[in-house]
């Protein structure tokens, strides 16, 4: 069985694109569709005080199976991706770590780090979903 296509503010794993579509995607900026379709409410955080965000600064939705299931608050350190805070459930940590990992080589990145996970305790579940996602992208 192959994997969902995923997606993280268009970054689509399985599919043939080759570069991100915009930060500002119509998935992303046509709020009340997104609540609509997919049952989520999604907000730009980056003017709310850092003490107060939900997802983070920039946090943009992973789009897996036709369903949002997490988002990543993206950054970079050299050649670096971050995953500033990633917040998910447990059965989509593989989607995520396959759209982190394909969005990793898209901007140039040799690796990926995560710094946060919510909640907490899929941190080393994401880390090890995002070794096994950079062997199989590798072959």
């Amino acid at each position: 069985m192959s994997a969902p296509s995923t997606t993280c503010v268009g970054i689509s794993v399985g599919c043939r694109a080759r570069r991100p579509p915009r930060p500002f995607d119509s998935l992303v900026w046509d709020r009340a569709r997104l609540e609509r379709i997919f049952g989520i409410v999604h907000r730009l955080e980056a003017y709310t005080p850092a003490a107060d965000r939900v997802h983070g600064y920039f946090a943009m939705p992973v789009l897996a199976g036709g369903r949002i299931v997490g988002r990543v608050d993206p950054g970079r350190r050299g050649t670096t991706l971050l995953a500033k805070r990633v917040t998910t459930t447990a059965d989509a940590v593989p989607a995520v770590a396959g759209a982190l990992t394909q969005a990793a080589g898209w901007v140039g990145c040799d690796a990926v780090e995560v710094v946060e996970t919510r909640p907490a305790s899929l941190r080393a579940a994401l880390r090890r979903a995002l070794r096994e996602s950079r062997s199989d992208h590798a072959r």
